[in-house]
């Protein structure tokens, strides 16, 4: 019953970044975090225009696609020697979904990677060891590129089921501000990437 109350009352228990967002230290409104630091009813409209993606129709479509990368991967694997199971599996079967996802350029989708590592890594000086202004540099570069995808599909067919497309033609989100799809894309990009990476290790 509490957590019902908390997670009905955002009037009291908001997720909006304007009110310190949904991590400890403040969130930054030049880069929010996506509808998943919005309240309603903003947040549920945004969220329902990304959801069919990862709905059971949607993955019985992919799913003989990921049986044959996983396949192939697996199979080119050495024998008998050591390798680097995070980078040759984990992040690979990630990035490899993440960029269908997106339909991303295939040959760059290791950017979804760093972008994804960068997001969440702004005082991290291993990942990011030229500080802010290279984390600011790297997630404009983010931006740059999704803003020219989103202007090549908004003119696209609206039949085009990437995620990209999905935002640009709905009317929950075909009207967002940059800053508001910035932080759907790397809320998407993170989320995508983070926690399947992780567990798939």
């Amino acid at each position: 019953e509490d957590i019902t109350k908390i997670d009905t009352n955002h009037k009291v228990f908001s997720s909006d970044t304007a009110h310190g967002g949904i991590v400890i230290l403040d969130g930054d409104p030049e880069f929010p975090a996506g509808f998943i630091s919005m309240d309603e009813p903003k947040h549920t409209a945004q969220r329902q225009t990304v959801q069919p993606i990862v709905g059971p129709n949607f993955l019985r479509e992919f799913e003989g696609l990921i049986r044959e990368r996983t396949q192939t991967l697996l199979d080119s694997l050495p024998r008998g020697e050591a390798f680097d199971w995070v980078d040759r599996v984990s992040i690979e079967l990630t990035t490899m979904m993440l960029a269908t996802l997106f339909d991303f350029p295939f040959e760059n989708r290791r950017k979804l990677t760093r972008w994804s590592d960068v997001a969440t890594a702004k005082h991290n000086e291993e990942v990011c060891p030229g500080g802010i202004p290279q984390w600011e540099s790297e997630m404009r570069e983010c931006l740059e590129i999704f803003t020219g995808l989103w202007n090549e599909r908004v003119n696209s067919p609206e039949s085009r089921t990437d995620l990209v497309s999905m935002m640009a033609h709905h009317d929950n989100t075909r009207n967002m501000t940059p800053t508001e799809y910035f932080g759907n894309l790397i809320l998407l990009i993170v989320g995508g990437n983070d926690t399947t990476r992780n567990s798939m290790t």
